[in-house]
């Protein structure tokens, strides 16, 4: 096997300070929704945090691609693992929310085809079919035919996917631009892989790298906005820049020295995926009472919401039967 699937095979420590970066960031994830969008107008303040927020779901992914437990050849049970544990979490939370929208029909619950990767009325979801699949993609890729293929694969489906979105108005495509999680998703899987195999790191020019990735996004985000002609200033799940938000300040995060802070605040990483998961849940019951016209609203509405979520994980997380499907 040749070099960089040997060292792939190893899985790195846990980094408190990574799992710390992503319970905070389940809260950039409640913030992002809780903010007005989908209206004729709204206030510029709008697209400058979802520009912010953008950080949240890349970091998810390249921390996953970084901690892939990459067989040193093809592996049915080693490429098969992300299905075994992300899918019972997608049925278990598509169930809940199925139950819920059945007593609470505050949205329509659709079976479409597509709504069973795409989590229909509970849109959040999309996230983790995105990932197992990705997961799956890109072990097998490497598996079969090491780094630099799976590179080349996962950039071409990034290329696709930001072509059918963020992109499908400037190059003037026909129908409705789409999200492209599915497209999108595995790029970012491999730059965790990669960040591992180079073991790279920003040292002293983290913080200037991290500013300089939101200024290319917002800069990114200013020319969409001015070749596609659109209406309104907007922020876009994925672009060009968005990897190099996610790998600067993932690569940030993990360079960060532990502390006795960090230590003591690690349990709550293993919180951030139901908080994702369910915080939803709450946005649609609060929303209509709270509001979210004003930065205060949401302020207050993103809170709320988080911490009703984070105590309803840890309430979930007293049921062993449970546990597995919720952390």
């Amino acid at each position: 096997m040749n070099e960089a699937t040997r060292i792939s095979t190893v899985t790195p420590a846990r980094n408190t300070a990574i799992d710390v970066m992503r319970y905070g960031l389940a809260f950039v994830v409640v913030l992002l929704h809780s903010l007005p969008v989908g209206k004729d107008d709204y206030p510029t303040w709008v697209p400058l945090i979802s520009i912010l927020c953008r950080v949240s779901v890349p970091f998810f992914f390249i921390t996953s691609g970084y901690f892939l437990r990459q067989a040193s050849q093809v592996n049915a049970a080693a490429i098969l693992k992300p299905v075994q544990r992300l899918v019972p979490i997608y049925l278990f939370w598509m169930l809940v929310y199925f139950i819920f929208l059945h007593f609470v029909p505050v949205r329509q619950w659709s079976f479409r085809p597509g709504d069973l990767i795409s989590g229909g009325a509970a849109f959040h979801l999309w996230f983790l079919p995105a990932l197992c699949a990705a997961l799956v993609l890109v072990s097998g890729c490497i598996g079969l035919a090491g780094m630099r293929a799976t590179g080349a694969v996962c950039l071409l489906l990034a290329v696709l996917g930001l072509c059918l979105g963020s992109y499908h108005e400037v190059l003037g495509m026909p129908g409705s631009a789409q999200r492209g999680g599915l497209l999108i998703s595995p790029l970012f899987v491999y730059l965790g892989v990669l960040t591992r195999l180079r073991n790279w790191s920003l040292g002293r020019w983290a913080i200037p790298a991290i500013l300089l990735s939101y200024l290319l996004l917002g800069l990114e985000e200013w020319l969409i906005y001015r070749l596609s002609a659109a209406p309104l200033f907007v922020s876009h799940d994925f672009t060009i820049a968005t990897y190099l938000v996610g790998i600067t300040c993932f690569l940030g995060v993990r360079q960060w020295p532990g502390s006795k802070i960090l230590d003591r605040a690690v349990w709550f990483g293993r919180l951030s995926l139901s908080v994702y998961a369910g915080h939803v849940l709450f946005l649609w019951m609060l929303a209509p009472i709270i509001g979210k016209d004003t930065l205060g609203q949401v302020a207050v509405l993103a809170i709320l919401c988080f911490a009703l979520s984070t105590l309803l994980s840890l309430v979930l997380m007293r049921i062993p039967a449970l546990r597995r499907v919720v952390s």
